[in-house]
This record gives structure tokens, C-alpha cells and sequence, in this order.
């Protein structure tokens, strides 16, 4: 049987295992937190008005699991 270590980090930002992913869409990191891990949905990409959306999609699929947004604002977005 193999035995990860639940390291302060996984313990910090709720995760089971410390397996961590940046993607985009929000199937891989829904996929990542069903199996443990924890997701980070790469954002940077997106316009301003469709980021709402795909935010709402993925909290309504991850169903109160943890996940982290990778947003990069260029200088002077309010």
C-alpha cells in the first residue's frame, strides 16, 4: 500500500493528496478534485465578461471541493 504524506499544505488548502494542476476548462480540475488533488483554473485568457461563467460552472460542479483561479489582470483593470 503506498502512503502519502498529508503535508501542512494539503492540510492548509484542503486537499487530500498533494497532487496539484493548472488547467482550463474546469473538466480537468473537477476531475483533479474527485480524485484528491487540487485544482487551479487557469484564467488568464478569458475576457472580463465570460469569467463569471466559467467560475459559476465550476463551483457548481465541484460541489464545495477546493480549487484555486490563476488570474493575471493587466495594469489599470479595476
Amino acid at each position: 500500500m503506498v502512503r502519502l504524506a498529508r503535508t501542512g499544505v494539503c492540510r492548509e488548502l484542503g486537499a487530500r493528496y498533494p497532487i496539484f494542476d493548472f488547467s482550463h476548462p474546469p473538466d480537468v480540475i473537477v476531475s483533479l478534485a474527485d480524485a484528491g488533488g487540487l485544482g487551479v483554473l487557469g484564467l488568464a485568457c478569458e475576457l472580463p465578461e465570460g469569467i463569471p461563467v466559467i467560475i459559476a460552472e465550476a463551483r457548481q460542479r465541484l460541489a464545495g471541493e477546493p480549487y484555486s483561479i490563476d488570474l493575471m489582470l493587466p495594469a489599470g483593470v479595476p
